[in-house]
């Protein structure tokens, strides 16, 4: 499974989630971007992150992020909340 650090300019087996919520889509210099996302537009918004989290692949078809099994299904809108949140502080 994918790791997403926090920190700026910090990536794993995933890009770094800070300014996530205000980025553009595969705008970091993370690598391994999938084919889906460096050929999308736009920036992250929370609406775009709470539909790519409940149904990644439904926003960027042929996304390598997996289907993530929320029990709840107002997680995906929390977690954009937070990154959202995280993108202003670190503003």
């Amino acid at each position: 499974p994918a790791r997403h650090p926090f920190r700026r300019r910090q990536h794993r087996t995933g890009p770094s989630l800070a300014n996530a919520a205000t980025a553009s889509s595969a705008s970091t210099s993370y690598e391994a971007y999938s084919d889906a996302l460096m050929g999308a537009s736009g920036a992250w918004t929370e609406e775009r992150l709470t539909a790519y989290l409940t149904d990644p692949e439904a926003v960027y078809p042929g996304t390598s992020m997996p289907q993530l099994p929320f029990e709840d299904p107002s997680i995906p809108a929390e977690i954009a909340k937070l990154l959202a949140a995280l993108a202003e502080d670190d503003a």
